[in-house]
């Protein structure tokens, strides 16, 4: 009789294997020295009164190196963070319930160089707060 986790455990080993593999060729996570440098808070209205969104930005020699963006909502009189996209740790990642749960986190792409964390503000992070709050708005 043929063990039925072979299968499954030889995919999870080679699926080890090449992550060993990569992590040992690639470079490390972007992690910046964020020390002396400022930091700004912008906050804007949208189409709903209900929702806001809000940015922290910190920029270091006029370049980007770390954000977070977080969409809001008014709710039992106070505003909470419904959802948020965020550079910190090395890697664009999302929270889908705005810190509200544990686990809610989700990467979505590893950062390298400041440039990676520039490229990503706009394109994905961004249209992704934007599409959450279109489909919580309707």
């Amino acid at each position: 009789m043929p063990n039925k986790n072979f299968g499954r455990q030889h995919r999870d080993r080679q699926r080890r294997d090449t992550r060993a593999q990569w992590s040992a060729t690639t470079q490390g996570f972007y992690e910046p020295s964020t020390t002396g440098c400022p930091e700004t808070r912008q906050e804007y209205e949208l189409d709903d009164p209900d929702f806001r969104l809000m940015q922290r930005l910190i920029v270091c020699d006029n370049k980007l190196v770390e954000y977070a963006i977080v969409l809001t909502r008014f709710q039992a009189e106070r505003w909470v963070e419904v959802y948020s996209v965020d550079t910190r740790h090395g890697t664009l990642h999302e929270h889908k319930s705005g810190h509200q749960r544990s686990g809610d986190r989700r990467d979505v792409r590893p950062l390298y160089t400041q440039v990676d964390v520039q490229e990503s503000f706009d394109d994905p992070a961004m249209e992704m707060v934007l599409e959450k709050y279109r489909r919580m708005r309707n």
